[in-house]
């Protein structure tokens, strides 16, 4: 365990098990997590995952916290968890919510037009019109033209 502790800077260095080692920023870690301030990071390692969270409106004066995973990257199956800490292994990506949606890349038409190199499955959202884009809303490139999903 290794922590660093000044007036500018605290984070904290761990390695609990040959599966398990974490990084605090803000706090320290051990075998449990404890934040210095309102907030604190954390990077951690924990048996092939590697998860990262941004934790807010904590306690602090070094009060234990859980961290709440917001990003998890799954060795075993090769995937992502945006939200869950365990993605279905049948998702390349996982979002997972109940209080938010996914909004994908949003542009003007002009910009939209101006993609060049699109593989089939690109999703975009265009707030405007022009000779390709004939409305706002969500398209997707069907590997030959953009084609009109919803109009807003």
């Amino acid at each position: 365990l290794f922590e660093k502790s000044n007036l500018n800077t605290f984070i904290g260095f761990s390695y609990t098990t040959t599966t398990n080692q974490k990084m605090v920023f803000g706090g320290y870690g051990g075998l449990g997590y404890a934040a210095v301030s309102t907030h604190a990071g954390v990077i951690e390692n924990n048996n092939g995952v590697f998860r990262l969270s941004a934790n807010v409106g904590l306690t602090g004066g070094n009060a234990s916290f859980t961290p709440t995973w917001q990003l998890n990257i799954v060795g075993s199956t090769n995937n992502v968890g945006i939200g869950t800490e365990t993605p279905d292994a049948s998702a390349k990506l996982d979002v997972t919510s109940t209080t938010q949606g996914f909004a994908p890349p949003q542009m003007t038409a002009t910009q939209a037009s101006a993609i060049t190199t699109t593989s089939r499955r690109i999703i975009i959202y265009v707030t405007d019109t022009n000779g390709t884009f004939t409305s706002a809303g969500l398209w997707f490139w069907n590997g030959t033209i953009w084609k009109l999903i919803i109009a807003e």
